[in-house]
């Protein structure tokens, strides 16, 4: 930028020297600038500017006038434990972040698609239902901003015997209706339309009607409006074929009935909802996770299965079936800042349609994580389709015990392989889908429903068993499976290692007993089910160390289907 100037001698200089400085921004500035752009990118509805200038906007010291204002902005869909928290948090930036980080309904990915949404819903609100009031809407827009635009509405002008009144019906929060009346030029939410009268008729007859006719004009809507209709017009009827007098005691009594059914439906809702990913087409896939120890740190792997026959693919020019699986992935710490985070694109092709119907995609992420207690969130979606499906989980993460005997979570696989020739084989005739922990290959089965047709590995490592003189370690392994709740027998569930020592209707029980060098130890075992029921099932693996006493657990739990015809 150039500045020009008329002025004789130190003149020009000293100006030019104030200008630029009077222009600089102060870090107060340009947070409430980053912040301000970030709603402007909401109501562009662009989720990931949105939510990075956000990020940004709160590192930077922000002066309290807009603190407060971000804070009416959100007070409608905060929790009364959320206000209480506002009111004592020292860090109110911090605060707002954590908040909006728990709000996104999709945290595998950067973009907060919820804060858009609702800054989005603010808009709408202060345009189509204005206020005074500070937050700039009336009743009717609060219920917008905490759960959107209703399901159906009814409106009823105001005349010169009523006040306006609307009812709003939300069929995607199980039915439940809102009834606002006017005052003045803004809606206030009451269910009790004894208010919306201007002039209260001092016959009975007429009053009962009036309430009648307010509840049939809305009977419509559902069940609660017909339910109160009902009664007003059972007894006018009462009234008149037996005689029955009309009871001004009554009609409080119904009134009041109503409210407080309708104070029981709202005090059942949450403080907000989304409308994010609603009507989307879910796409089904399994996903498990296992730990593992390391020395220096923890090992977290996490598996998933795509059915091919979820996703949609096209023929392409060299006459395979093509598509494409998304992964995005996010793991976040306690305080929700991404600790890791990627997004990958995974063309797949297939020959023909047979095969959709008999393969999955399986695939694993294995990270290196220090001992905390994680948010961990996976997206999963297919362009060609426009399914999506998203969940998130928290898994925690124990230090490495030392001198402690512990055992690794229980991995299903679908296959292991220990030699090596068979393993090299895999890999130069491709069919390598699995992957590698030190000299084992493992295929992971990242599904928790089991076929009983279909026989799975397990893979399961254990830590720090005691050594004798000559550096062996001597355990006893003792498998278990139980059936929850089931009516059925139990048959066979793991024939490699007949005879059982135990057998009954309700559990079967085996045991090993292994010798082996070094305190690392890595175990394999077929699983065959085939002779078992349908039905729900945890399997129970104790270590027990023979020359320390020591013992450690771990319990897997499984579906498992009934056999194919």
């Amino acid at each position: 930028m150039q500045y020009f100037l008329r002025c004789a001698g130190q003149c020009t200089a000293l100006l030019l020297m104030v200008i630029p400085v009077a222009l600089a921004q102060s870090p107060q500035e340009i947070g409430q600038k980053l912040i301000f752009q970030s709603q402007k990118a909401a109501l562009d509805g662009d989720a990931v500017r949105a939510t990075r200038l956000f990020e940004e906007g709160l590192s930077y010291p922000l002066p309290d006038t807009l603190l407060n204002r971000l804070f009416l902005d959100i007070q409608d869909i905060l929790s009364q434990q959320q206000k209480q928290q506002w009111r004592q948090s020292p860090d109110r930036a911090a605060f707002l972040r954590r908040f909006w980080r728990e709000m996104d309904p999709t945290p595998a990915t950067p973009e907060n698609e919820r804060y858009v949404e609702h800054y989005q819903r603010l808009a709408y609100a202060r345009d189509h239902y204005p206020s005074a009031e500070a937050r700039g809407y009336d009743d009717r827009g609060m219920i917008y901003v905490r759960f959107g635009p209703p399901d159906e509405v009814f409106v009823q002008p105001s005349d010169n015997f009523f006040r306006g009144t609307e009812s709003w019906l939300y069929h995607r929060l199980g039915n439940v209706s809102f009834d606002f009346i006017e005052f003045g030029a803004t809606y206030e939410l009451s269910s009790d339309f004894r208010r919306a009268l201007v002039a209260v008729p001092f016959d009975l007859h007429d009053k009962i009607r009036i309430m009648r006719d307010f509840f049939a004009e809305r009977s419509e809507l559902g069940v609660q409006y017909s339910r109160i209709y009902d009664r007003f017009q059972n007894a006018l009827d009462r009234e008149q074929t037996a005689g029955d007098p009309l009871d001004l005691l009554m009609v409080n009594q119904v009134i009041s009935e109503y409210l407080n059914e309708v104070d029981a439906e709202h005090e059942k809702l949450p403080p907000s909802s989304t409308d994010v990913g609603r009507g989307a087409k879910p796409l089904q896939f399994g996903f498990s996770f296992a730990r593992f120890y390391d020395r220096q740190s923890s090992r977290l792997e996490l598996y998933y299965g795509v059915p091919l026959r979820e996703l949609h693919f096209n023929t392409g020019e060299d006459g395979w079936l093509h598509s494409t699986l998304e992964v995005s992935f996010r793991i976040l710490d306690p305080a929700l800042n991404p600790v890791v985070q990627d997004r990958k694109s995974i063309p797949l092709r297939v020959r023909d349609r047979v095969a959709l119907d008999t393969t999955d995609y399986v695939g694993q992420l294995t990270f290196f994580l220090q001992p905390d207690s994680y948010r961990v969130a996976v997206q999963m979606s297919n362009p060609e389709s426009r399914k999506k499906q998203y969940f998130s989980l928290r898994i925690p993460l124990e230090p490495y015990p030392h001198g402690k005997l512990v055992m690794s979570d229980l991995q299903f696989a679908r296959r292991i392989l220990r030699d090596s020739i068979q393993i090299q084989h895999r890999a130069v005739n491709g069919k390598a889908r699995g992957f590698m922990k030190q000299n084992t290959f493992v295929e992971p089965y990242p599904y928790t429903l089991l076929s009983a047709d279909q026989p799975v590995e397990l893979y399961y490592e254990v830590y720090n068993l005691s050594l004798d003189q000559k550096g062996r370690a001597r355990y006893r392994i003792e498998y278990r499976i139980t059936g929850e709740k089931h009516s059925g027998g139990l048959g066979g569930l793991l024939k490699a290692l007949n005879p059982f020592v135990q057998r009954s209707r309700t559990s079967i029980t085996t045991t090993y007993r292994r010798e082996a060098r070094g305190d690392l130890q890595r175990e394999v075992l077929k699983l065959d089910f085939s002779d078992l029921a349908p039905g729900n099932y945890l399997l129970q693996v104790t270590i027990t160390d023979q020359i320390s006493g020591q013992s450690s657990r771990r319990i897997k739990r499984f579906r498992l289907l009934s056999r194919k015809p």
